[in-house]
C-alpha cells in the first residue's frame, strides 16, 4: 500500500458537466485534511440562531445565537457535546418547512477571498463565490447565482437577479407538508409552521479575504440557516470499525503510514523547515516505538474481547486509508492541497488525483442513464435499479469486493437495502444521472444524486 490515486468512473453529461469518482489512498492521519476541505465557506461573524432541544418549541426561551467563528472555536474546544444538543434550522427542500436539525461537525476552510450579498429587504451573508445558496433556481454558487465577475481589484461585478431563499414566512398546515392557504384560523388538525421565501437580490461587493467556516448537519437535507439565508453544506470513507483488528494489526506492522518528511515546530500551521537528517531518524524511531506500543496495547484489548469499533481506534494514527470522493467541482482543491505549503502528506494525495484526472477520458452519459461507480464490465446487463443498489453499497464497501474478498451480488443488494432503511445515505451520493440543467444540485453541479429520490421517497429523478 502507500499513496494511489486512481479514476473509478469518469462521465460527463449533456450539459458538458464533468463528474469523476476517485479512490484514493493516503495516510489517515491526513483525513482530516481532507475531509474538512472546503470550497463552500461562510465568514466567520456569520449569524446562528438555535434553539435547545430541550426547548425546541419556545422562543425567544431556549434561544441561543451564535457567530459562526464563535460556534466553531467552542465545538474544537471541548463543547461539542453541548453543543451538538442545540437544534440549528434547515430547510426541506420538498415542502419549504423549516425544521430543526443538529450538527456534526464545524470546521475552519481557511482564510479566503469573500462577497457581502445584500438583498432588497436589507438581509446580508457574507461568503466566498462558490458557496451555495437556495434559490428560485435551484441550488447555485454565489457565483452562478449572481453572474459574479471580479477584477484585478476584486471589485465585484454580477450580470443578472435572483432570488435568494430566506427564513421564513409563518403558516398554517393541515397535513405534513401541505400550506393552508385559505389562512383558516388554527384549528385541531392545524398547526403553525415556518416556511422559506424567497427574496430579491440587490447587490454584492467584495469584502476582503476574511476567515471561512463551515458546517456538516444531520440529514435528510444537507443545509442549514446563517444569516437568515438557506446555505448549503460526497465522499465515503473505509471504516476501521468494519476490518477485523487481527487484519489491521497485521497492515499497521508490515508497512505503517508515515510521514513524508519531519518539519521543525514552529508557530504557524505549515513547517517550512526540516528536520537534519540525523534528526528526522531519530523522529521516525520513536514514531515506529509509539506503533509498537500500539500494536501491543491492541492486542491486549483483544484478548479482553473488546470489540474492534472500539480497539481498531488506537491503530487509526498508523493505518494507510481508502477513500471514494465523487464531484464535479475539483479546481479549488486542487488549488488548495497542491499548493507548496500544503501538509506533504495531502499534497502527495491531491497531485495524484490531478494526474489520474488529467489522464481519464470521461464517457457521455445520456439523460435517464446513471454514473455508477464500481460496476465491473459483465454486470452492464443487470437491470437498472439493481446496479444502482449495487454501485452504491460497493462505495459504502470502498470496493466491489466484500470484506471476504468475493463479489457477491446479493450482499451488495443485501447491504445497500440496509444502508438505505439505517438512513446510511452518503453512499448513494456517489451515484447520480444527468440533471435538465448546469445548477447545483446537492453536492453536484448538473447532476442529481441517488440519494435525491431516496430522500423524496417517490422512487424516480424528476
Amino acid at each position: 500500500m502507500g499513496y494511489a490515486a486512481r479514476v473509478l468512473l469518469d462521465s460527463v453529461a449533456p450539459s458538458g458537466v464533468r463528474l469523476t469518482t476517485l479512490e484514493v489512498t493516503f495516510p489517515r492521519f491526513v483525513l482530516a485534511e481532507f475531509n474538512t476541505h472546503r470550497q463552500f465557506c461562510l465568514d466567520g461573524d456569520t449569524t446562528l440562531s438555535f434553539e435547545s432541544s430541550a426547548t425546541a418549541a419556545q422562543s425567544p426561551p431556549g434561544h441561543h445565537a451564535t457567530t459562526l467563528r464563535d460556534f466553531h472555536d467552542g465545538w474544537h474546544d471541548g463543547a461539542a457535546a453541548t453543543l451538538r444538543a442545540l437544534r440549528l434550522g434547515s430547510c426541506d427542500e420538498v415542502t419549504g418547512e423549516i425544521y430543526r436539525t443538529h450538527v456534526v461537525d464545524a470546521v475552519f476552510s481557511g482564510r479566503k477571498p469573500v462577497f457581502r450579498v445584500t438583498l432588497r429587504n436589507g438581509q446580508s451573508i457574507v461568503a466566498t463565490k462558490h458557496h451555495r445558496f437556495m434559490t428560485s433556481e435551484g441550488w447555485q454558487t454565489l457565483e452562478q447565482a449572481a453572474g459574479l465577475s471580479s477584477s484585478a481589484k476584486e471589485v465585484a461585478g454580477w450580470k443578472r437577479p435572483t432570488r435568494f431563499a430566506v427564513n421564513g414566512i409563518v403558516a398554517c398546515t393541515q397535513a405534513k407538508g401541505r400550506v393552508d392557504t385559505a389562512g383558516v384560523a388554527d384549528g385541531p388538525s392545524r398547526q403553525r409552521a415556518v416556511f422559506r421565501h424567497f427574496v430579491e437580490f440587490d447587490s454584492i461587493a467584495f469584502a476582503g479575504e476574511r476567515d471561512t467556516y463551515d458546517l456538516e448537519v444531520a440529514g435528510p437535507f444537507h443545509n442549514f440557516v446563517a444569516d437568515g439565508f438557506i446555505v448549503h453544506n460526497s465522499r465515503n470513507s473505509a471504516s476501521s470499525r468494519a476490518v477485523p483488528t487481527t487484519k489491521l494489526i497485521e497492515r499497521v506492522e508490515r508497512e505503517p503510514a508515515l510521514p513524508l518528511e519531519w518539519g521543525r515546530n514552529k508557530a504557524g500551521m505549515s513547517a517550512s523547515d526540516v528536520l537534519s537528517d540525523g534528526e528526522a531518524a531519530a523522529a521516525m524511531r520513536v514514531w515506529l516505538s509509539a506503533r509498537d506500543d500500539a500494536v501491543r496495547h491492541a492486542r491486549r484489548l483483544l484478548d479482553l474481547k473488546v470489540h474492534k469499533q472500539e480497539l481498531n481506534r488506537i491503530l487509526e494514527p498508523f493505518l494507510w486509508h481508502t477513500v471514494i470522493v465523487t464531484a464535479t467541482e475539483w479546481q479549488n482543491f486542487f488549488e488548495l492541497r497542491s499548493a507548496a505549503n500544503a501538509q506533504p502528506e495531502i499534497r502527495a494525495a491531491a497531485i495524484a488525483m490531478r494526474e489520474a484526472m488529467a489522464s481519464s477520458r470521461p464517457r457521455g452519459v445520456r439523460h435517464g442513464e446513471w454514473h455508477t461507480p464500481l460496476l465491473q464490465p459483465d454486470e452492464a446487463e443487470l437491470a437498472l435499479e439493481d446496479r444502482k443498489r449495487i454501485s452504491a453499497a460497493r462505495c459504502a464497501r470502498v470496493s466491489y469486493l466484500t470484506h471476504d474478498g468475493k463479489r457477491e451480488l446479493e450482499k451488495d443488494l443485501q447491504l445497500c437495502d440496509r444502508l438505505r432503511e439505517d438512513r446510511h445515505l452518503s453512499p448513494f451520493e456517489h451515484v447520480a444521472t444527468p440533471a435538465a440543467d448546469e445548477h447545483c444540485h446537492a453536492n453536484f453541479r448538473g447532476w442529481i444524486q441517488m440519494r435525491a429520490e431516496i430522500e423524496r421517497g417517490n422512487g424516480a429523478v424528476e
